[in-house]
């Protein structure tokens, strides 16, 4: 198989991950609203600093271009990786606000970062359908995370 494919594969796969991390907290919102005695209000800010802060992607796009995606795609696997584990140890409500927060700051480069990797894998006519790979991995990530997050919370608890 050639490399490009395998690679863009590769891509992919993270991009799933990076989406099962983006979409852990949402299934477990109810359990965290009893655990921590928060108002719905809370909940939704909780679920809003993602995407307040996704809005920066474009200037991501910069620092992309600046240090490299490789390096950026990397960092922000490490720390969004760090940062959902860090979910579970959660004393209190605003420590999981700080944690949302690195997380969203840490995932704003990986989409510019991996896209980039992507396109540069691509000859010029292959480039829609590699991208098109790409964005599947992320929304079956989206999918299956949220499922698979419920259920393991269900059985287990959401620590």
């Amino acid at each position: 198989m050639d490399r490009r494919k395998i690679e863009v594969g590769l891509l992919a796969l993270l991009h799933s991950l990076q989406h099962v991390y983006l979409y852990a907290l949402p299934p477990l919102y109810l359990l965290l609203r009893a655990e921590f005695n928060v108002s719905t209000f809370q909940i939704g800010l909780l679920g809003s600093v993602s995407g307040v802060i996704s809005i920066f992607q474009g200037p991501a796009g910069y620092l992309v271009e600046r240090f490299g995606s490789k390096r950026l795609a990397v960092l922000s696997m490490l720390f969004c990786s760090a940062a959902v584990f860090l979910y579970s140890l959660a004393p209190f409500f605003e420590f999981l606000l700080v944690i949302a927060a690195v997380f969203a700051i840490s995932q704003v480069v990986f989409h510019p970062a991996t896209y980039a990797m992507v396109t540069r894998r691509a000859s010029a006519s292959d480039k829609a359908k590699y991208i098109a790979y790409h964005q599947v991995g992320g929304f079956i990530g989206s999918a299956v995370g949220t499922i698979v997050i419920a259920a393991l919370a269900s059985m287990l608890g959401w620590r």
